[in-house]
């Protein structure tokens, strides 16, 4: 949490909560492609397209134009995958704002592809539910 001084004369430096959350992470191996048609998949179409328009050309004429998006994105992730049936699984929930997408295209390079968050407008949470099947 971030906090705010409110320190004087008698106690320099004092500060209080000011009850602002702050998360924030990166997740790389962001580009994944449908092994058939060799498009990106759907997540990976918005993630990019919060930087950048895409143009789709079907290849008979028509364009299809697809501006940049400022729309919320939410991270839903599952913190401990693989639990016997009677254990826990915990899912992480937040809205997040994309930050930075930095991604490297050397022709010698791996392709590296990888992208920074921070906690966006909204409540995040923790959700648990018992693994049944």
């Amino acid at each position: 949490m971030g906090s705010v001084d409110v320190g004087d004369d008698c106690d320099p430096g004092a500060t209080i909560s000011d009850g602002m959350l702050t998360i924030t992470g990166s997740l790389a191996g962001l580009f994944r492609y449908d092994d058939v048609t060799q498009d990106f998949d759907n997540v990976t179409d918005v993630i990019v397209n919060r930087f950048l328009d895409i143009i789709e050309d079907d290849g008979a004429g028509t364009y299809t134009l697809y501006p940049r998006s400022d729309a919320q994105i939410y991270l839903l992730t599952l913190l401990n995958s693989g639990g016997k049936v009677g254990t826990t699984e915990n899912y992480l929930f937040v809205p997040i704002n994309i930050t930075s997408l930095s991604m490297s295209l050397g022709n010698a390079d791996p392709q590296n592809k990888e992208l920074s968050f921070s906690k966006g407008c909204g409540q995040p949470i923790i959700y648990k539910v018992p693994v049944s099947v």
